[in-house]
């Protein structure tokens, strides 16, 4: 059996969507069933999808992991260029509210209420969220800093590129999309598969946003898949 949506959704708005998809989010928990959702909304794709193939008259054009495809060039280039990683809860941090996160081998903070340890929680980074740093930032309000290769550069337009990441964690790297400056792609003399540091700038859950005194806004947006 198979469960088969085609843009079920779309003729409603986004708050009445966001009503229902959590629905189909737990769904799988109900019902084990494999499920294809065809959407041209992206927003709705990265809250619940595995695997992503994206199709363009008829042709796939890419397929693969969720973010791995959302590191592919047509996907990367957008404005809202963001990739999506899986978390497993380890713990919470009560005097200061921050949710510890594992993935794979690296550890995330986040701020929110505390959930059961070893629940799975799906992050939206945005590649505006994410900076470079050549060195670990000292001090800093940046919860979050990891070690990452730039597999690719990206040109968004005459201010900005979009840098494909791979996070260094554990044997295999974890995708990750920062969109930067030319200027400081340049004053940072940033190179291809070289180490650096991307930074998300302090995550905060979904609807809250921080402006830091450099010109950067901040969101991370959490989905939490268990029950």
């Amino acid at each position: 059996m198979l469960l088969f949506l085609d843009d079920s959704l779309i003729v409603l708005d986004r708050s009445a969507k966001c009503e229902i998809l959590p629905f189909l989010e737990r769904l799988p928990e109900k019902l084990p069933l494999p499920m294809i959702y065809i959407s041209q909304d992206i927003a709705d794709i990265e809250r619940f999808s595995d695997h992503l193939v994206m199709m363009k008259d008829g042709v796939v054009t890419a397929a693969g992991p969720l973010n791995v495809v959302q590191n592919d060039a047509a996907l990367a280039r957008r404005g809202e260029a963001a990739v999506c990683i899986d978390t497993v809860v380890g713990g919470y941090d009560g005097r200061y509210g921050l949710i510890m996160l594992r993935l794979k081998e690296a550890r995330l903070l986040i701020p929110g209420v505390p959930l059961r340890p070893g629940a799975q929680l799906r992050l939206r980074i945005a590649a505006g969220d994410v900076s470079i740093a050549c060195e670990r930032p000292r001090a800093s309000s940046i919860l979050n800093v990891l070690p990452a290769r730039i597999k690719a550069s990206l040109p968004f337009d005459e201010a900005e590129v979009t840098l494909v990441l791979t996070v260094e964690s554990g044997r295999s790297g974890v995708p990750l999309l920062a969109r930067i400056t030319r200027g400081s792609f340049d004053a940072l003399r940033l190179r291809m598969e070289r180490t650096y540091s991307p930074r998300s700038l302090a995550p905060f859950r979904r609807g809250c946003r921080a402006v830091l005194a450099t010109p950067a806004t901040t969101r991370m947006r959490t989905f939490d898949t268990m029950p």
